[in-house]
């Protein structure tokens, strides 16, 4: 006998809807793997990944949760190509699947809805591209999700008058762990704070030992973090909050920065979603725990929007700096967006961009059509050789270290050649290389220095190399069009 829920799906399944619908998640998954097993590494994946060999309670940039995950799970993965791709593979898994466990418990347990959901979800552009390149964002997006899902699970025992606080700590413990996953995470935490207190129902919890005992776990975890900043000089932290920013107020700047933004942020998630999301009458819901969730919702949207506005007055604020703002809504996706033109208008577009990236990153760069290819792009290309030219140039030299002016490179190189050690002296900006460096007992007197017309040789590379010497160029082609120069130098101190 066929269950309720199969002769449920088998009709969709069947209906000219679902079949699109189906087709058009079968599409987005494909080009999603295809990124994963065929693409090399974008920059920063290198970045971080070569963080993973490099095993330490913190590093410069960011947090380091995403990182200890990604050497645990390379003890035992061999392949570097699934080493660099595994984490954001997983935690798109868990959401992908839980999102329709989720549904089921807000009312919107119909297939086409799922479906409808499911399309949305992997097809929406900030989201669809976090969560297949190898960022802390990936695990960022998946602690945030699982804290609002026991936070709702918990709002719904308060309002069975049977708390269970295991939910509230469950919650608790995935926030105070996407904060050690990238530092943005606050922008959550600090909104769930302010629904907590502007709500009177839950005002009370604040003077509970349940939230202040919550508050100590949270502290707790971060202790890592905390303690790689004494021993640093509190290098992360004076980067994110002192480098990073701009003191000198400057209302053109201010209105630059935050339209610069918000439009990056309206486009980063599709027009269609974010303006289905500030339509708040949209979305229909009829028992009091959804209404109430709903405004969790919107509070974390409104608070984190806000933080973003307000730091943009000290800085050029990121479009993914608000990536929290957005994570709670995924399972009222199909309320958010319910007609069938909008679903196929936003989920083209998620498409498009995934195809655009896979084109760009895995074949070839797509502004060679019309001009100058974009430096990011250019790096990408070319590394067999450049890492066989190098190899040949350290023998013939008899030199083990190799220098880059930029970290991009260095680490790009550090993943192609698996030379883990290479280094990177920036002019204008420290980099987690710069950390390595300070720690090292001893350091090679000579070295190959690769530059390029964007990060050539400059000041600090003088004072540690006093004497350089040109040895060669390594031209980059892609579709027999000159793409990219490094001039390589040999470097005595």
């Amino acid at each position: 006998m066929v269950s309720n829920d199969k002769f449920q799906f088998n009709l969709v399944l069947y209906s000219k809807d679902g079949r699109y619908y189906c087709l058009l998640i079968s599409l987005i998954l494909l080009l999603k793997a295809i990124f994963f097993f065929g693409a090399g590494p974008l920059p920063d994946e290198a970045y971080y990944w070569l963080w993973s060999k490099n095993p330490a309670f913190s590093y410069y940039d960011h947090p380091p949760l995403s990182t200890w995950l990604q050497g645990l799970l390379s003890s035992f993965i061999t392949n570097k190509q699934i080493q660099i791709r595994i984490i954001p593979l997983i935690c798109f898994l868990i959401i992908f699947f839980l999102n329709l466990q989720w549904m089921k418990l807000i009312g919107k347990d119909h297939t086409l809805d799922k479906i409808k959901s499911s399309l949305l979800f992997v097809s929406l552009p900030l989201y669809s591209i976090f969560l297949t390149v190898s960022f802390p964002d990936a695990l960022l997006v998946l602690l945030i999700y699982l804290s609002g899902f026991y936070f709702y699970k918990f709002i719904q025992t308060s309002l069975q008058e049977k708390i269970k606080y295991i939910y509230w700590y469950v919650s608790v413990l995935a926030f105070s762990l996407a904060c050690i996953t990238k530092y943005n995470a606050i922008f959550f935490g600090l909104s769930i704070f302010i629904f907590l207190i502007l709500k009177s129902d839950f005002r009370k919890f604040l003077l509970s030992r349940h939230f202040i005992l919550g508050v100590f776990v949270f502290l707790l975890i971060q202790s890592p973090v905390i303690l790689w900043n004494i021993e640093n000089e509190y290098a992360s932290f004076n980067f994110n909050l002192n480098a990073r920013l701009d003191f000198h107020f400057s209302v053109s700047n201010f209105f630059l920065n935050s339209t610069v933004f918000l439009l990056a942020v309206i486009l980063a998630v599709s027009p269609v979603f974010f303006f289905g999301i500030t339509n708040m009458k949209n979305i229909f819901v009829t028992d009091d725990l959804n209404k109430i969730f709903l405004d969790v919702c919107y509070v974390v949207l409104f608070c984190t929007l806000g933080f973003c506005f307000i730091l943009s007055i000290f800085t050029s604020v990121l479009y993914y700096w608000a990536t929290t703002a957005f994570i709670l809504f995924f399972p009222f996706l199909s309320s958010v967006i319910t007609k069938k033109s909008h679903i196929i208008i936003s989920s083209f577009y998620g498409f498009f961009i995934m195809l655009l990236l896979l084109i760009n990153t895995a074949l070839f760069p797509v502004t060679t059509f019309w001009g100058k290819v974009d430096r990011e792009t250019a790096i990408l290309y070319g590394w067999n050789n450049i890492s066989t030219t190098i190899s040949h140039l350290k023998i013939e030299n008899k030199v083990n270290q190799v220098v880059f002016t930029d970290y991009r490179l260095a680490s790009l190189y550090s993943f192609h050649s698996e030379d883990y050690f290479s280094d990177a002296i920036m002019e204008n900006r420290e980099t987690q290389f710069d950390i390595w460096r300070k720690n090292k007992k001893s350091k090679e007197k000579t070295a190959i220095i690769i530059s390029d017309k964007d990060f050539p040789i400059h000041k600090k590379i003088l004072e540690e190399y006093s004497k350089i010497s040109y040895l060669k160029s390594i031209n980059v082609y892609s579709r027999e069009k000159k793409i990219k120069t490094y001039k390589l130098y040999l470097g005595h101190s």
